[in-house]
């Protein structure tokens, strides 16, 4: 977006297209009040503020921010209102940079569910932390490790390709016990059930619990995005 100097490759762009870009920091309009800041971005693209402002401050739930300088927002709050402003428009490219950072959990599926609702003709560039927000907001999913692309896909495709069955996470009543048909991750009480059913896994465990090998609190869940980029930045590690 202009602050690097590419190395190489190329961007077609579509003149009709418009951009909304969310960039990590928030660019502060200091001197501005949250309405304000509406009804600039709004002149911007040529719209009519008055038709718009009360419509992005009741979605972005900015009721009681409307007359408040951005410089006095906390930073979820700021970083709302930032996310607002790329929306106006409907701009057919959102490149977005951990837009939702700062915000608190309620506030955060709320803005996930207005992302999920954009228009069909929206394609978003979404860069996160989170592998269960990537999962939900994604159609097509890269893994950086060290700066790095690791694999690209849909999350269904990374999960069958990458994907370890079952993670299970227990304690051992008997230290020196070596768990059968498991393999220790990071000798660390989780652990990875690569091969079986899931009913043959709690038929094990079960058995396990009533030869007080292991406690009865074991939880079993599918191996996530986040067991997967975890697993790739280990092997990255190996390598390196």
């Amino acid at each position: 977006v202009g602050e690097l100097r590419p190395t190489g490759g190329y961007i077609d762009k579509n003149k009709a297209e418009s951009i909304g870009y969310c960039p990590q920091d928030d660019i502060h309009f200091s001197a501005l009040t949250v309405l304000q800041s509406i009804d600039y971005i709004c002149r911007i693209h040529g719209l009519d503020p008055a038709l718009l402002n009360n419509l992005i401050i009741s979605q972005f739930q900015l009721e009681k921010y409307r007359h408040r300088l951005v410089s006095h927002l906390s930073g979820g709050t700021c970083r709302r209102l930032h996310l607002a402003l790329c929306l106006i428009g409907s701009p057919t490219l959102l490149l977005l940079d951990e837009p939702t950072a700062k915000i608190d959990p309620l506030l955060r599926s709320h803005i996930r569910l207005i992302l999920q609702h954009r228009p069909i003709d929206t394609s978003i560039v979404f860069a996160s932390h989170s592998m269960l927000e990537s999962e939900q907001l994604c159609d097509r999913i890269t893994i950086l490790v060290r700066g790095n692309a690791r694999c690209l896909g849909s999350p269904q495709h990374l999960k069958n390709k990458y994907g370890i069955n079952y993670r299970v996470r227990l304690t051992l009543l008997q230290p020196s016990f070596q768990m059968p048909l498991l393999t220790s991750v990071d000798n660390s009480n989780e652990y990875v059930y690569a091969e079986g059913s899931l009913a043959q896994l709690f038929k094990l465990l079960e058995q396990l619990v009533e030869q007080n090998k292991i406690a009865s609190n074991f939880t079993v869940e599918l191996t996530s995005l986040e067991h997967i980029f975890l697993s790739l930045q280990r092997s990255q590690d190996i390598k390196v």
